[in-house]
This record gives C-alpha cells, structure tokens and sequence, in this order.
C-alpha cells in the first residue's frame, strides 16, 4: 500500500497543466506537453523518476540548501533577463519559515499576510536521477526550487518581478518525501 501511495503521488506531482508560457531553463528537469497537460520529466531522457532516492535521502540538507537559495534565485531571475539585484531579508525569512512548517501535502493555503508570496512542494523522487557526478546535490535542489514555479504566471510573477530593491524570504521544511517550499518578497 506504501509504494502504490507512492507511485501515485509521484504521477501526480509530475502532471500539471501550464499558465505560464514561461521557458524553464533546469539542469535537471524538462517540461513535456502532451493534449494540454504538461509532465515534468527527467532531463536524462529516461522518461520516469525513480522510486529509489536513497542518495537523496542520505544526503539532503536543509542547511546546505537554503547556502544557496538567494545565489540561486539571482540566477533564475538572470535566466529571465530581469533585475538581479535582490537580497533576503531575515524577517521574511523566518515568517517563511513558520508557514512551510505548517504546510503538509496537497492540500495547503497560502498563509493570508497580506505579502506576496509563493507555496509549493516538490517530492523527494524528483531528484532521484541525481548522482555525485552531477555536483552537489544541495546546490542543484536549492536551483530547481525556482523551477518548480515556472508553469504558473502568478508565481513566475512575483519571482521575476523587476522593481529595484527587492527582499525575499526563503523557507523550507524538508520531510521523509517531500520539500516543501514558501518564499515571501516585498
């Protein structure tokens, strides 16, 4: 029953449809559009994750990632030709924090501050085609964080917007399938 629970989630997780229009530039993901619905795929061509993540789980940490997020989303907001100068702030930070531990699953909200603000979850077997050779694993799922985001318009909006002097929070809960994902921007 545990890995038809599974399987399923990450069918489901893997298929969505876009309102974006936006590109996604990933290292390690390829959008792929089939009668309007759009499945994310492994860019390796394998056309499936994995159900072993072992590396991942062994070698994941919430620390090491969030080292990268703010250097990371300079580079996503780069790949978009919008401003990249953009900094965390501690306050947003922490409040984004707050909410991602209290999501869970599917089902969540936003967290009604009256901010903008970006949810989501990404499972743990999206990574699974991930091995040492391809660099640091920390460092590749702090960049395909971002990622995650590119098939909604509102989303990719509050991520690229182009104002000068813009803070972002990052926060993140890492749990035995899942990350799940806030980020907060003035």
């Amino acid at each position: 029953m545990k890995n038809l629970l599974l399987i399923l989630t990450i069918l489901i997780s893997s298929v969505g449809y876009s309102q974006s229009g936006y590109k996604l530039y990933s290292d390690i993901w390829v959008y792929e559009y089939h009668n309007g619905k759009m499945e994310c795929l492994p860019i390796d061509g394998s056309g499936s994750f994995s159900l072993d993540f072992d590396y991942v789980t062994e070698n994941i940490s919430e620390e090491e990632i969030r080292k990268y997020l703010l250097d990371e989303l300079t580079i996503f907001r780069s790949d978009y030709g919008v401003n990249t100068t953009i900094t965390e702030s501690e306050e947003l930070t922490k409040r984004s924090d707050e909410w991602a531990d209290s999501l869970s699953g599917f089902f969540f909200e936003h967290s009604g501050d009256n901010i903008n603000e970006v949810i989501g979850t990404t499972f743990l077997s999206m990574y699974s085609k991930i091995d040492p050779e391809d660099g640091n694993l920390n460092q590749i799922i702090a960049a395909s964080i971002f990622d995650c985001f590119v098939s909604s318009k509102s989303h990719m909006e509050i991520l690229l917007d182009d104002e000068d002097n813009i803070e972002f929070g990052f926060g993140l809960k890492i749990t035995n399938l899942t990350i799940q994902i806030c980020i907060q921007q003035t």
